[in-house]
C-alpha cells in the first residue's frame, strides 16, 4: 500500500482537492448551486491530472479489494467507470488487476478489460436519465468491477450498474472509488471499497443547518476559495 486512509486524506488536502467543514459556524461552507449547500467537497480532477498519483490510487484500491476478497481480482473480467469522470481510474485499476494476475501463478493469465460509460439526458432535457456505454460495452456474462472517482449517492452509481446489467453483465460484490462521500457502505448489493470514507451531506439551501448556525456559503472555483475555507476564524 502506498498510503492508508489518513495519508490519502492528507494527500488530497495537499492537492486542495478535499475539504470538510469543521463545525465552526464562523467558517464558510460550500455553495453547490443556488438550491443546495454542502459541508465539504472532493475535486477528483485535481487527482486525475497527475497520472503517477492516480496510478498509486488504483494500486491501493486493487490491494484493498484483494484484502476483502482474495479471489475477486482473479475472476473479474472488466472494470467499468464513467468516461468523463473516472475513465482514467478505470483503466489504471484494470491494468493493476492484470499485473496482479501475472504475479499469481494460480490465477488466470487473462487480462482485465475496461469500458467507460456516459450519461444521456431524457427527451433532450437537462435531466440525466440513463447511462450508456461509450465505445465497447460489456459482453454477456462478464463479471464487472464498477468504479467511480467519487461516490455521491446511490442513484448516480446505480445508473452505471444498470448499464452493466442491461448488457447482461454481472456486477461484482465490491465497487471501488477514491472517495466515498455517500454515507453508504453497500449499494445495490455491492460493498464500497474506498481510499477515503467520509460522508459529506448535501442540504437544500432553505434547510441548511450550517446557515442556521451563522455560517456563510462559498462557491468553489475562485483563486482564493481554498484559502478562505482554511483561514483562521
Amino acid at each position: 500500500m502506498y498510503r492508508d486512509e489518513a495519508d490519502w486524506v492528507t494527500e488530497f488536502q495537499t492537492r486542495k482537492a478535499f475539504w470538510t467543514h469543521d463545525g465552526d459556524p464562523k467558517r464558510p461552507h460550500i455553495l453547490l448551486n443556488p438550491d443546495y449547500h454542502a459541508d465539504g467537497f472532493f475535486d477528483a480532477k485535481l487527482i486525475a491530472e497527475d497520472p503517477g498519483l492516480l496510478n498509486e490510487a488504483a494500486s491501493d484500491l486493487v490491494e484493498l479489494v484483494q484484502i476483502e476478497s482474495s479471489n475477486l481480482i482473479n475472476v473479474v473480467d472488466r472494470v467499468v467507470g464513467p468516461a468523463l469522470r473516472a475513465g482514467a481510474l478505470a483503466h489504471a485499476i484494470a491494468l493493476h488487476i492484470s499485473q496482479a494476475r501475472q504475479h499469481n501463478k494460480s490465477a488466470t493469465a487473462k487480462r482485465c478489460l475496461v469500458s467507460c460509460t456516459e450519461r444521456k439526458n431524457r427527451n433532450d432535457t437537462s435531466e440525466s436519465g440513463f447511462t450508456v456505454f461509450k465505445g465497447v460495452g460489456v459482453r454477456p456474462n462478464e463479471l464487472v468491477l464498477v468504479t467511480d472517482d467519487v461516490i455521491v449517492d446511490e442513484r448516480k452509481i446505480g445508473l452505471i450498474t444498470s448499464a452493466v446489467t442491461t448488457e447482461y453483465g454481472h456486477v461484482a460484490e465490491f465497487m471501488t472509488t477514491l472517495v466515498n462521500r455517500s454515507g453508504c457502505t453497500v449499494i445495490n448489493s455491492s460493498r464500497i471499497v474506498a481510499l477515503v470514507n467520509r460522508p459529506i451531506p448535501v442540504w437544500k439551501a432553505s434547510e441548511c443547518p450550517l446557515c442556521r448556525q451563522g455560517s456563510w456559503t462559498l462557491e468553489m472555483g475562485g483563486k482564493t476559495s481554498w484559502d478562505l475555507l482554511n483561514s483562521k476564524c
